[in-house]
């Protein structure tokens, strides 16, 4: 159906069949995925949906910032087809990022602060906190893990569930201009994948700091990056975008 929105800022699919979309003007929106039918507007944010993720049960969350002088920081949760709930996350007014993890669920969270709150999704309660300046969430030694880049020191690994920091050799020789993008149990072994200079990916090994750069020749900016465990796609200024294989 072709429905009015304000411009799509994220999105996120259910698990049964629903597209949910976040604008600019607050709304959370949602269609069938199957024949594209407009089912209504979920829930409305009192700025921007800056994210939104769709768990179990019919669980949809949500965070925001600011729109005309309204700050917004709080965790908006929807159950089933209940009101809105939300409940605090003290992070100064904005949220810039939410990641939801694991099975309890845990929320990560990046605002203004320019720390990474975690907290139980169901209870609201609080669980830790990260120092950060950005955050990427992935999964190693079969477990979840937030690895975070900060201006000193450059990155550092986190086990979420404990909210502990994870000793690794890679922290002690990333350098500035470095920034964390994904983590991954590559076929040979836990490694984190960065964006050295806007430019030059390199995957590094979490065990041994082993180093591999993917298409060393490319001096094209990059401006996303996705990895799972066999592979990395990169997309660069120049419109490309390519799969590489991980070292094993």
């Amino acid at each position: 159906d072709q429905v009015p929105v304000s411009d799509i800022r994220c999105v996120a699919v259910t698990s049964d069949g629903r597209v949910l979309a976040g604008g600019s003007d607050g709304k959370i929106n949602a269609w069938r995925l199957d024949d594209g039918h407009f089912e209504g507007t979920r829930g409305v944010l009192p700025g921007r949906v800056n994210a939104v993720a769709a768990l179990p049960g019919q669980m949809i969350v949500a965070v925001g910032g600011e729109l005309h002088g309204i700050k917004d920081d709080l965790l908006h949760r929807w159950f089933g087809d209940g009101p809105d709930q939300p409940f605090p996350l003290g992070q100064g007014g904005e949220v810039r990022q939410m990641t939801v993890v694991g099975d309890r669920p845990l929320v990560l969270t990046l605002g203004c602060r320019r720390d990474v709150l975690i907290h139980d999704v169901l209870t609201g309660s609080w669980v830790g906190a990260l120092e950060a300046g950005s955050l990427t969430v992935g999964l190693a030694a079969g477990g979840v893990v937030a690895a975070v880049s900060r201006l000193s020191p450059v990155f550092q690994l986190w086990d979420v569930a404990a909210a502990a920091q994870i000793s690794t050799p890679v922290s002690e020789t990333v350098t500035s201009g470095a920034m964390v993008h994904a983590v991954v149990d590559s076929p040979a072994g836990p490694a984190a994948v960065f964006v050295e200079d806007d430019c030059r990916v390199v995957v590094r090994d979490l065990a041994t700091n082993a180093s591999f750069t993917i298409d060393p020749e490319n001096s094209r900016r990059v401006t996303a990056l996705a990895a799972r465990r066999e592979s990395v796609a990169v997309a660069r200024s120049d419109g490309s975008v390519a799969v590489h294989e991980l070292p094993t």
